[in-house]
């Protein structure tokens, strides 16, 4: 049921709906969304909290509005109902939007936007989803690897803000940074940083190969899923 798994924060996959730590449950809502979510519904959801009494740290009193786990603001549980709830259709309408604006930022800006996806694409992103290959076999691992990647991406937002606004005096942000340093998801993001470099140089190879290089494309994939696994192994003696 769409509803109740917004509300729970998990997928029919077992994959959460949108990014909840314990170090962002303070955030505005907006920036719980992960990328790929409609830009237009992370755009209003922003604009709603600072109209309520938020800011870019804040929540307004709209974000803080709550029923059975959903919450009235947040962008990514409301297009997971939408989608849930009206089918496939309201699925092609929202991917259609979402590379319309993807595309006009492009335009506008002279280099593609992080809003313009593939699997925001209709019809591409069913024919990606369905391709079979030897990468389908590390799709647990892959999940578990971006799951991870979007904590250290979290993580490493609120060092940076908090950082600044505790620059600026404010000890209260002093003190959550202390209390970030000390926790278990700054250690896992220690840990993704030092291996995220050596993952990245090899996919890096592997995106300038020819297209005809698929046994040497195949070694580099397995070397990857060999590095992600043993950084998930590191992780998980944290546990």
């Amino acid at each position: 049921i769409p509803f109740w798994e917004a509300g729970t924060n998990e997928d029919f996959t077992g994959k959460p709906v949108f990014k909840d730590t314990p170090f962002n449950e303070s955030m505005p809502e907006w920036t719980k969304a992960y990328k790929g979510t409609s830009a237009v519904l992370v755009d209003a959801s922003e604009k709603l909290n600072e109209w309520t009494g938020g800011d870019k740290y804040k929540k307004g009193w709209i974000d803080k509005v709550q029923l059975k786990g959903l919450n009235l603001n947040n962008p990514a549980q409301i297009e997971y109902i939408f989608e849930g709830y009206f089918g496939g259709m309201a699925k092609t309408i929202n991917q259609a939007a979402k590379t319309l604006a993807g595309g006009v930022e492009s335009a506008i800006d002279g280099e593609k936007s992080d809003k313009l996806q593939w699997y925001s694409t209709p019809v591409l992103n069913r024919f990606v989803n369905d391709a079979s290959d030897d990468r389908s076999s590390y799709s647990k691992v892959n999940q578990r690897y971006y799951q991870l990647y979007n904590l250290y991406d979290e993580v490493q937002k609120l060092i940076r803000g908090y950082a600044n606004d505790a620059a600026r005096g404010n000890l209260d942000y002093l003190e959550k940074l202390n209390e970030l340093y000390q926790s278990k998801d700054y250690k896992k993001y220690l840990i993704f940083k030092s291996n995220k470099r050596a993952i990245d140089r090899i996919r890096d190879i592997e995106k300038r190969l020819p297209e005809e290089s698929s046994e040497q494309r195949k070694k580099l994939q397995e070397e990857t899923n060999k590095l992600k696994r043993q950084l998930l192994e590191m992780v998980d003696k944290l546990e």
